[in-house]
């Protein structure tokens, strides 16, 4: 018996030797039939690689750069070999960073301190245009657009075989033609405006011109008119806006208003009407623009939150939140708060013992600081509904003497006239254009100019 399973255990161990020597056989003959393959495909590349040598590579085309139009390219190359580069600021970008590719770190420096106090480089802000002007290569001028107005202007000017940088503030260059737009009330202003033909950019000039004397949000009637002699600007042929209201006429209920712009002896600018008297007053008619009022001055008022009747002394306008409020007068900032009613507001004082408050503010402006001093015009905060209110509003209030008075029943005195020793030049200046507002022609009066227009009447402050 133990014999069986010892001859058993025998034969079971031969026939696993048995598969190990075969398995062992077909993997050498597996590797060796691989190495064959491989040795065939080696012979074949080199003979591959052997005829390839003795090819003939035909000639490459290699095709012609791409000419970029002058019109899409940020360069631009002058009649002088100038190459001018414009471009605009980005997000985080510095006048350091962009001039720092044309001069050294020691004449950036310089330049900083050129502009020191024409116009310091950190106040350059992103989104504003700017150009590099070059010559050979080397910068002969650096212009930032502060506005759409102005620009600064850096140059590189050689005296005395001595390089000097020289920074100054100017107009920037338009050209500019003359036009009379005329119009008629039928629903507001802003669509009046558009119906003849023009942008809304133009209401909001013609509104400031007569802000003093006319209530846009709720004193314009059907069939009221219009006339405007305006300046229109373009650069380098694009459309680029309106410049200075040079004249303009508003019939509003039956009421003639008329404006025309003036610089005097002194070199100052105004708008007078035709007796010379200043369209400026030392008040707005509102601290809003094209809002609506929706609430009035009263002594009894249920009040739309605590639900009890009070006297209120303001004018609620009614606008969306964020709209920007405007002080009416010059003055100083006397409080900026909070209040439980109130919300964020604003106390202005001013000449004469007035006072003005701004209510329910979302946000004040930006660095607006108590005892301050502001123009008229100035944004002091925004719409809101802070404190007690219903929704976005602007409760404005005025005091005189330190009692509330009528915001809406507000006589406001008038700035300086023209001079009377002026008077005569005034009239003789204004007299072209008087004539075109009170009999203006059927198609608008055109007159280009490089620049700037050089009559008393516009030339830019």
């Amino acid at each position: 018996m133990f014999f069986q399973k010892k001859t058993t255990l025998f034969c079971k161990k031969n026939v696993y030797r048995n598969r190990l020597t075969r398995k062992k056989k077909d993997t050498q003959s597996r590797l060796l039939s691989l190495g064959l393959v491989a040795l065939f495909l080696s012979t074949a590349l080199l003979s591959f690689l052997s005829a390839r040598n003795e090819m003939v590579v035909p000639q490459m085309i290699v095709q012609e750069p791409i000419v970029i139009p002058e019109e899409q390219s940020p360069q631009k190359i002058t009649k002088d070999h100038r190459k001018i580069i414009s471009d605009h600021i980005k997000a985080g970008e510095t006048a350091s960073n962009i001039l720092s590719q044309y001069i050294s770190p020691v004449q950036i420096n310089a330049v900083s301190l050129a502009c020191k106090h024409v116009y310091p480089l950190n106040k350059i802000r992103a989104g504003n245009p700017y150009t590099i002007e070059l010559l050979k290569n080397d910068l002969q001028a650096f212009k930032y657009e502060i506005d759409d107005s102005n620009q600064l202007t850096v140059t590189w000017v050689n005296e005395e075989d001595e390089v000097k940088i020289k920074a100054l503030i100017e107009p920037i260059p338009y050209e500019v033609v003359r036009a009379t737009v005329q119009g008629k009330i039928t629903s507001n202003l802003f669509e009046a405006i558009v119906k003849a033909g023009e942008k809304s950019e133009l209401a909001f000039k013609l509104a400031d011109l007569f802000s003093w004397d006319i209530d846009f949000m709720r004193g314009l009637r059907k069939n009221d008119s219009f006339t405007i002699i305006v300046e229109k600007r373009s650069r380098n042929g694009e459309d680029a806006g309106y410049g200075h209201i040079l004249a303009a006429k508003f019939v509003n209920h039956g009421t003639t208003f008329c404006a025309y712009r003036y610089k005097n002896e002194a070199g100052r600018i105004g708008y007078y009407d035709q007796t010379g008297a200043a369209m400026r007053k030392a008040f707005l008619k509102a601290p809003l623009q094209f809002t609506r009022i929706s609430s009035g001055y009263s002594n009894n008022r249920l009040h739309p939150i605590l639900k009890i009747w009070r006297p209120h002394h303001g004018i609620d306008y009614a606008a969306p939140s964020g709209t920007p409020i405007r002080t009416i007068g010059d003055g100083i900032v006397a409080a900026k708060a909070y209040g439980k009613g109130a919300g964020r507001y604003v106390k202005i004082r001013h000449l004469n013992n007035y006072e003005t408050v701004y209510m329910h503010m979302s946000r004040y402006a930006k660095n607006l600081t108590k005892g301050m001093r502001v123009r008229q015009g100035d944004i002091i905060g925004y719409v809101g509904s802070s404190g007690y209110a219903t929704g976005p509003h602007l409760d404005f209030r005025i005091k005189k003497d330190g009692n509330y008075i009528n915001p809406l029943k507000l006589k406001s005195p008038t700035a300086q006239p023209v001079p009377e020793k002026e008077k005569s030049k005034f009239i003789a200046a204004i007299a072209e254009y008087k004539k075109e507002l009170e009999d203006p022609a059927p198609d608008p009066h055109i007159e280009s100019t490089r620049n700037q227009i050089t009559d008393s009447l516009s030339t830019a402050s």
